[in-house]
């Protein structure tokens, strides 16, 4: 399943999973919510979420149970950023923060109960882009 409920961001995403082949692997949905997590609870998932400070809404200390069985990417917003990294996860954490110099990112791990274990720098290397594609900001 992918969730979107921007109509072009959306519309992008079923053409990509058609330009690939895998149209036939993904059921596109709009918004994922606490109700889509209880749906979800039992089962192995990847979850990546990107969902501009609604994280710290699915997210919550009541909810982490949920995520037993998943394996999670968010990327943190607002708040977010201050609150969901102290929470008591059920799983290995791994924080990674944008260190502010280019392409430069901090790797913070921490085990189930939020304590770091150390820290490092990782640089990503530069990717090639498209014609058409314009830098992030």
């Amino acid at each position: 399943m992918a969730f979107e409920p921007e109509p072009t961001e959306k519309s992008s995403s079923i053409l990509l999973a058609k330009n690939n082949g895998v149209s036939h692997l993904v059921q596109m949905a709009d918004l994922f919510t606490v109700e889509n997590m209880w749906q979800l609870a039992n089962k192995r998932a990847l979850i990546v979420c990107d969902c501009e400070g609604f994280e710290v809404v699915l997210f919550r200390p009541d909810m982490l149970e949920l995520t037993n069985n998943w394996d999670l990417i968010i990327e943190l917003h607002g708040t977010a950023d201050a609150i969901l990294p102290s929470l008591s996860w059920p799983q290995r954490v791994t924080i990674v923060q944008r260190s502010g110099l280019a392409n430069e990112y901090r790797t913070i791990g921490s085990d189930s109960s939020g304590t770091t274990s150390g820290t490092q720098r990782a640089t990503r290397p530069e990717r090639t882009r498209f014609p058409s594609e314009k830098p992030c900001s």
